[in-house]
């Protein structure tokens, strides 16, 4: 994926349409265990964040690539519930429960379906792509119901138990909004994950035979636009007439807000019309004076002929004029 990332790069316009930014965020995390625990819970407060590169191209709509380096925390909770009897209506208590935060070093590498509104102001986008998760540190905690007792600490990694590499899918949805080439967005996330958080009984015999971990993530990002051009898809016909409507709508309630600046610009317009009369002018001046100096030369030259230039000066009489 990395490496597809970036011969994309290379082949696309130099600062074109590229975007690079940084985002962070919080949500929450669950695991889908085989064989399937009395019940599960969703932990909140999980963190993300990192780096981010993004490039649009012409094509409307369909035109985005984005992947990302993120710090992200994912995470499970399971919890034992109360033996009842069978048929019994009576609701099963909590007994314990146990969780775990995951900490990964994640990839997300995603395509995106974008369209415009507001004049092209905003983007509203959808995200949908692939996901490569490095799981380098963990924590775990567990509580008991019935005797209040609650335990934390580092959860102690070993590669014959936990597996360190995860993936899978991945999308979303979200809002951006353009400040000429600054980008403030908003997006929501689902990951939802293929690989096992834990090896498997085969490998492992205490271990889950299915252990994938789905994580959800509220996010806020900057980007900054590398290029100085504008969006490089065009604006439909309507839209681009919006558009101009909207800039002269705007320069003129500027004018009239600011007298001053108003004076400003009228000088620098009589001016600007005043340098360019003046150089038509001058032109004109030019191009009359370079005919007659023509005409006088033409007028003249008979009688410049009458002088043998081929002799020597000291044998011309001081009676024969010299021109």
């Amino acid at each position: 994926m990395c490496v597809a990332v970036l011969a994309a790069f290379s082949t696309m316009p130099a600062f074109a349409q590229h975007y690079i930014g940084i985002r962070g965020g919080w949500g929450g995390g669950t695991g889908r265990f085989e064989p399937k625990p009395d019940e599960r819970g969703t932990i909140w407060g999980l963190y993300n964040g990192g780096i981010s590169w993004k490039y649009y191209s012409r094509e409307k709509y369909v035109g985005g690539v984005e992947a990302d380096l993120l710090f992200m925390q994912q995470g499970f909770r399971t919890y034992d519930l109360e033996d009842v009897p069978e048929g019994s209506t009576e609701r099963a208590e909590r007994t314990y429960y146990y969780q775990r935060t995951v900490n990964t070093i994640t990839l997300p590498v995603y395509w995106q379906t974008h369209a415009y509104l507001f004049r092209r102001q905003m983007r509203v986008f959808l995200n949908l792509g692939v996901t490569l998760s490095y799981n380098y540190s963990s924590t775990e905690e567990s509580y008991d119901y019935v005797t209040g007792e609650k335990t934390s600490g580092k959860y102690d990694m070993k590669l014959t138990r936990d597996n360190p590499f995860t993936y899978g899918l991945g999308g979303g949805a979200g809002l951006g909004w353009s400040f000429d080439r600054l980008e403030i967005l908003f997006e929501g996330r689902y990951y939802l994950g293929y690989g096992d958080i834990y090896r498997n009984r085969n490998r492992y015999e205490l271990n889950p035979i299915r252990s994938p971990l789905d994580n959800i993530q509220f996010s806020i990002g900057v980007y900054w636009r590398l290029g100085k051009g504008g969006i490089l898809s065009p604006p439909s016909p309507k839209v681009a007439a919006k558009i101009r409507e909207y800039e002269e709508f705007r320069r003129e309630r500027d004018r009239l807000k600011n007298p001053a600046k108003q004076l400003r610009e009228w000088d620098k317009e009589y001016r600007k019309v005043v340098t360019e009369e003046v150089a038509m002018l001058a032109e004109e001046l030019k191009s009359v004076s370079d005919e007659i100096a023509k005409s006088v030369r033409e007028a003249i030259s008979p009688m410049t002929r009458v002088v043998d230039w081929d002799l020597p000066l000291e044998g011309i009489s001081p009676s024969v004029p010299v021109r």
